[in-house]
């Protein structure tokens, strides 16, 4: 297994450097003047499994509907293989949700 995260496991003798399929920085979301999440910063590899787990209430879901266009954070960045997914058009994140499935 690769030290970094950033480094996938690769052939001997040579190193393979991946960006991340899925890449959120800072994020803030709540509802009106209610903070539900702040500072939420997460890469997702290729190849990764990754779990949303919390207790009830928390912002599970809610995060989930910001990863999927639904909820706009209140500040952050939700970046698809490096494209912006809240700081771009409406055409453009169209185009990023045709190859996502939920």
């Amino acid at each position: 297994m690769a030290d970094s995260p950033f480094i996938a496991d690769a052939p001997a003798g040579k190193t393979v450097t991946e960006k991340p399929r899925i890449a959120v920085r800072d994020l803030l979301v709540g509802y009106g003047a209610f903070t539900l999440m702040r500072d939420v910063s997460f890469d997702v590899m290729p190849g990764d499994i990754f779990f949303i787990t919390g207790g009830s209430g928390c912002g599970k879901s809610t995060l989930l509907k910001v990863l999927m266009g639904l909820k706009r954070p209140q500040d952050g960045t939700v970046a698809y293989d490096g494209v912006d997914f809240w700081g771009n058009t409406q055409e453009a994140r169209s185009r990023i949700m045709q190859r996502a499935g939920v």
